[in-house]
């Protein structure tokens, strides 16, 4: 037989232990297919303000997605090349020399990846319109899509994943060349024995992390932006030290603790996995940032969607407008007008006066915007009306003396403002108000889109005999997703172009990043879930075939069926739910700085996200015990 015949035979005989990372290759290659034809995708491409923003965010979501790639088929490739250096090592005995057996195993990982390949095309193509309705309707673009096959996405995606595999298996055929005989049949045994424990290490990685979570936790809303390089840092160097010194320590402990090693089973499944620590902490700790990065990532996207969904701040009203002098008092009759001659019953009509100052000191950081200033009675008349959930949280905290006010945020800033040393305080004029506390509330929506600050009644009328007064104007219609016909109608009026803030036309034209950002950002963060599973299931089912003699053995002096499977799940669970359990608190650190950044209570998503990713995690570690036992037994 020549090396390409042995190669065949030896990846189909591998098909079924190759079976969940075929199927997250082909996932992967797929979603990246569908990435790349969006860009060459003709109904998308005529549309020109929709395609600069897909265009920017496909680009960067296959470039991170594709770097992910690379380093998952890396890490991948080098397990398949250590559960076979025993196999290899018989080729290298029976004769055959290492350049062959090398061409041998680079052959059968190209083959992997051919079939990766082919199949991932396949399926991206079967699913190519699903794909782009879905974004379609996540973007609101109103257009009919028919089934497009790319041929520039096709071969951009074949050369670009050729390239990857033909380099990978480069890399293991000079691996193998490399290789010396007596290293190949011990490379199942080079790593095991039982870690020696690190006390420094041990410590250092608790007081590591706990710092971090620490500065999570206490640092100021924008002071903490400048420290997330370092905080990234250390959590990585944090995780490893807990899995190599922290985690050999615990394990020394339990071991030690005859009344926990010596009921049921323990002793088998506690031991293995003590003895295999020495090999496996890397691995552990790299798949528990592997897992914070996805759920981090996957809390982030739905985050914004959770945020942004909600459109209480930006969009509470479906059409906004202000009035000054009597010229726009007309303009607001033919609203009405308009109004009452279409097919939309409005359902509620606001009216508020503000005054707009451009002169201010403020302790605040953002110098040079315009302050606008209103009423509390005008403030708890429409969170009423709104009806807002926590208006009654609203309504105690608005009770203002003299000299106090309530600070708005801006609808669409997204970092809420640094805490200023001695309580925050505006000064108009010869006049000064402090802070008496902060809300992210709608007020006026978008159309007014400065910072606002509400003061007593009496502060109020003392302020606008200084300035200017203008009237706010809020309507909300029903069906307001399809009052765009309705905004065109209004646009029509005089005067009333630059100041009509419509719920239908922004919606569509502002929102639509975030909600392409949040189809691509799932989609990212389930091909890393797939892939990270992919990672610590095949990790364990090599250590399985290197187990298979050890549990014959105990099947022979004895061990039943049923405590050889519970020992075999005990083994599997603690390998999934070690990394599981550190990437679940690393990733609520990460989400709860991304929280009070927007000021949002992110409970929500982040529990959406933590259950998604253990849903499927779950799924994988029934796969990994399963095919475990097929294996051992």
């Amino acid at each position: 037989m020549n090396c390409f015949s042995i190669a065949y035979n030896n990846f189909r005989h591998n098909v079924k232990v190759y079976a969940l990372h075929i199927m997250a290759m082909i996932f992967s290659v797929s979603i990246y297919y569908n990435f790349i034809a969006i860009k060459y995708h003709p109904q998308i491409m005529s549309l020109k303000q929709a395609m600069d923003t897909m265009r920017e965010t496909t680009i960067a979501a296959s470039t991170l997605l594709l770097v992910f790639l690379i380093f998952f088929i890396w890490f991948s490739n080098s397990f398949f090349l250590n559960q076979k250096k025993k196999e290899i090592g018989i080729y290298a005995f029976a004769g055959i020399d290492n350049y062959k057996i090398g061409l041998i195993f680079a052959i059968e990982s190209f083959l992997l990846g051919i079939v990766s390949i082919v199949s991932g095309i396949f399926v991206g193509i079967l699913f190519s319109k699903l794909f782009v309705m879905l974004l379609s309707k996540v973007a609101y673009l109103d257009i009919k899509l028919r089934f497009f096959v790319s041929i520039k996405a096709v071969f951009e995606t074949t050369v670009t994943f050729l390239i990857i595999f033909l380099a990978i298996s480069v890399l293991s055929y000079v691996n193998i060349v490399r290789s010396k005989l007596i290293d190949l049949f011990n490379a199942s045994k080079k790593h095991e024995g039982i870690l020696k424990i690190n006390y420094f290490k041990a410590i250092a990685s608790v007081l590591i992390i706990g710092t971090v979570y620490l500065m999570c936790a206490k640092l100021q809303r924008l002071t903490v932006i400048a420290y997330i390089p370092i905080i990234t840092i250390l959590t990585i160097l944090g995780t490893y030290w807990l899995f190599g010194g922290f985690l050999p320590m615990i394990m020394r402990h339990i071991i030690n603790k005859k009344n926990i090693l010596y009921k049921g089973t323990n002793v088998i499944s506690m031991s293995n996995i003590n003895f295999r620590i020495k090999g496996n902490y890397r691995t552990l700790a790299t798949i528990a940032i592997l897992i914070a990065s996805a759920i981090t990532a996957f809390g982030t996207v739905t985050s914004i969607k959770y945020t942004i969904g909600s459109l209480d701040l930006d969009l509470p009203y479906s059409f906004t407008y202000e009035i000054e002098g009597k010229e726009d008092k007309i303009m607001k009759d033919k609203v009405d007008k308009v109004l009452n001659e279409s097919n939309h019953n409005v359902l509620l009509k606001e009216k508020a006066n503000f005054v707009l100052i451009n002169k201010y000191k403020t302790n605040y950081d953002f110098y040079g915007e315009k302050l606008v200033v209103t009423k509390v009675s005008d403030f708890k008349k429409i969170s009423k009306d709104l009806k807002v959930k926590n208006y009654e949280e609203i309504v105690k905290k608005s009770d203002l003396l003299n000299g106090e006010c309530i600070y708005i945020e801006r609808p669409k800033v997204a970092i809420s403002a640094v805490k200023a040393p001695g309580g925050k305080k505006f000064h108009i004029g010869n006049l000064s108000y402090k802070v008496k506390s902060e809300l992210k509330t709608p007020l006026f929506g978008g159309g007014i889109n400065a910072v606002t600050i509400v003061v007593s009644d009496l502060d109020y009328n003392n302020i606008k005999k200084q300035f200017k007064e203008y009237e706010f104007n809020g309507i909300i219609v029903d069906n307001q997703e399809k009052s765009m016909d309705l905004a065109m109608g209004l646009k029509n009026i005089k005067h009333i172009d630059n100041k009509l803030y419509s719920f239908a036309e922004k919606y569509r034209a502002g929102y639509k990043p975030y909600g392409i950002i949040f189809f691509m950002g799932s989609i990212l963060a389930l091909v890393f879930v797939l892939a990270t599973g992919s990672v610590i299931h095949f990790k364990i089912l090599s250590e399985a075939f290197m187990d298979k003699i050890k549990y014959d053995i105990l099947m022979k002096i004895g061990i039943t069926e049923k405590e050889l499977i519970k020992v075999i799940s005990n083994q599997v669970l603690i390998y999934f739910i070690l990394p599981l359990i550190v990437g679940v608190v690393h990733s609520c650190a990460a989400i709860l700085i991304l929280g009070r950044l927007i000021n949002y209570n992110l409970l929500i998503p982040t529990a959406i996200s933590i259950i998604t990713f253990v849903i499927i995690y779950g799924i994988f570690y029934v796969f990994t015990v399963i095919k475990f036992r097929k294996i051992v037994y």
